[in-house]
C-alpha cells in the first residue's frame, strides 16, 4: 500500500511539473519527486531486490562463490559483489573499494547495501540512492551490464561527515549454469576531480 501511494504521488507531482509552474514551485515539486523516489528505491530493495519476481534468482554454487571472491580480489577497479534478492546485501568488496569508500571489509559484508551506502541527509534533492538502485535493477532485468553517467553520490567520511563525490559506475550481472542471476558484479571510479574542475552541478 506504501508503494502504491508513493507511486501516485510520484504521477502527481510530475503532472504539476508539466504546468506553467513558478521557479520556486518548480524546485519544491523537483525536491518531492526525488524524495519519493529515493523512498521507493530503498522499499522495493529491502522488500523485492533488483527483480520483480524473486523466484527467478538463482544460488551460487561452492566452486562459483570461490571464482568470484577471486574475481573480487584481482579486480584492479573498486569492486563490490551485491546479492540482488530482497535487501540487496553487500557479499563481498574488494580493497580498492575499501580504500575510496572508507569503509572495512568485515564491517560492510552481510549489510544492506543503502545501509551502508545513503543518500546524503543534508542534500534534498540527492539522487544517489535512487539512481544506483536503478541501475542495478536494469542491469538485473534486462542480463546486460549497465553504465552509469557521472552521478552524485556523497560519501559518509571516516568521521562520519558526507564529502561530495561524483562516480561513474557499471553494474554487470552474473549468471549461474541455468542462466539464473545470481549477483551482480559492481564497479566505481571517483571522477570528482573531473567533474569539479567542468562545474557540474548536477544530482
Amino acid at each position: 500500500m506504501q508503494r502504491f501511494i508513493l507511486r501516485e504521488n510520484l504521477k502527481k507531482f510530475r503532472a504539476c511539473l508539466g504546468a506553467d509552474v513558478a521557479d520556486t514551485e518548480r524546485t519544491y515539486l523537483l525536491q518531492q519527486i526525488r524524495s519519493i523516489q529515493r523512498e521507493l528505491a530503498l522499499l522495493n530493495a529491502a522488500a523485492l531486490g533488483a527483480q520483480r519476481y524473486p523466484i527467478e534468482f538463482g544460488f551460487l554454487s561452492t566452486r562459483d562463490r570461490s571464482l568470484f571472491h577471486r574475481l573480487t580480489e584481482t579486480a584492479a577497479e573498486p569492486t563490490m559483489i551485491i546479492d540482488p534478492r530482497a535487501g540487496m546485501r553487500i557479499l563481498d568488496v574488494n580493497e580498492a573499494h575499501t580504500a575510496i569508500t572508507y569503509t572495512e571489509r568485515r564491517k560492510v559484508t552481510g549489510e544492506r547495501l543503502f545501509d551502508v551506502f545513503p543518500d546524503n541527509p543534508g542534500l534534498e534533492d540527492a539522487t544517489g540512492v535512487a539512481s544506483l538502485f536503478d541501475s542495478i535493477r536494469i542491469a538485473a532485468r534486462g542480463r546486460c551490464q549497465h553504465a552509469m553517467k557521472a552521478q552524485r553520490y556523497d560519501l559518509r567520511g571516516s568521521d562520519g561527515r558526507f564529502l561530495e563525490r561524483y562516480w561513474q559506475t557499471v553494474s554487470v550481472p552474473i549468471l549461474n549454469d541455468e542462466a539464473q542471476l545470481v549477483c551482480i558484479l559492481h564497479q566505481a571510479r571517483d571522477v570528482t576531480e573531473t567533474m569539479g574542475a567542468a562545474g557540474f552541478t548536477g544530482h
